[in-house]
């Protein structure tokens, strides 16, 4: 099965592929889930939540710069970018949290 973003890059495929010449901050969800567990987020809800989303939003920018707009990765990337902004939006409907552009 496809597990994309759920691991960090393997160096391996980093020095194959030369992803660290396109993506300067890696992010993925082993990582979020630790920065969760570890209260990495801030201590406020409102800074918890912009960190967490911002975290978020660079799993898929990463993967949208790294991959061209036709691969399958690329394409999971956009569509979970636009689900996640709907969902924060609806949860914590914050005037403060400005929309992904």
């Amino acid at each position: 099965s496809e597990r994309f973003f759920a691991e960090p890059v393997t160096v391996e495929y980093a020095l194959a592929t030369q992803y660290h010449t396109v993506v300067d901050k890696p992010m993925d969800f082993r990582t979020i889930r630790g920065k969760v567990t570890s209260l990495q987020y801030g201590t406020t809800q409102l800074e918890a939540v912009r960190a967490f989303r911002d975290d978020f939003r660079l799993i898929c920018s990463n993967a949208k710069a790294f991959h061209r707009p036709n691969e399958k990765i690329h394409i999971v990337a956009r569509r979970l970018l636009k689900l996640s902004e709907k969902v924060i939006d609806v949860t914590f409907p914050w005037p403060c949290l400005p929309p992904v552009r």
